[in-house]
C-alpha cells in the first residue's frame, strides 16, 4: 500500500514501473479504502469512448455505488487511469489530434512523458 508521494522510494519504484501490465494502487486510512486501476495501454487505436478508457466512468458511476449499497460501513472510492507512453504531443495519434488536452485529462488518460502524471495519481487516491 502506496501513501504518501513524497517517498522517494515509491516514487522511484513507480517511475521504473513501464511494463505492459496492469496496476492496483492502493491507500486504506481509518477513513477510506481507495483503489486505482492503471492500465498501461497505447491509445493508437482506441477512441475516447472505448470500455478501456471509461472503465473510470463506470467504476464510478455504477460499480461503487453497488458496492457501497452492499457494504454501507466502507467508504470506497474506485477510480482507473490509462497511462499511454505516447507522448502527449504525438500529433499521429487519432485520439489525440480529435480531443483536447482537457478532454483526455477528464477522461483518465495521463501520459508518462508527463513529469507530473504520478503526482495526478495519489492526488487521485485522495477524492474531493
Amino acid at each position: 500500500m502506496l501513501h504518501k508521494v513524497t517517498n522517494p522510494e515509491t516514487v522511484a519504484a513507480l517511475r521504473e514501473h513501464r511494463e505492459d501490465r496492469d496496476t492496483l494502487l492502493a491507500s486504506l486510512t481509518s477513513s477510506l479504502q481507495a483503489n486505482l486501476f492503471i492500465d498501461p495501454h497505447g491509445i493508437g487505436r482506441e477512441p475516447l469512448t472505448g470500455a478501456k478508457i471509461q472503465l473510470h466512468s463506470r467504476l464510478r458511476n455504477d460499480i461503487a455505488p453497488r458496492l457501497r449499497e452492499q457494504h454501507p460501513d466502507i467508504n470506497l472510492h474506485l477510480d482507473a487511469f490509462i497511462l499511454a507512453p505516447t507522448h502527449a504531443a504525438d500529433r499521429t495519434i487519432p485520439i489525440i489530434v480529435d480531443n483536447t488536452p482537457e478532454d483526455l485529462a477528464a477522461n483518465h488518460i495521463l501520459f508518462q512523458s508527463d513529469e507530473k502524471y504520478i503526482e495526478k495519481l495519489f492526488a487521485a487516491l485522495e477524492p474531493a
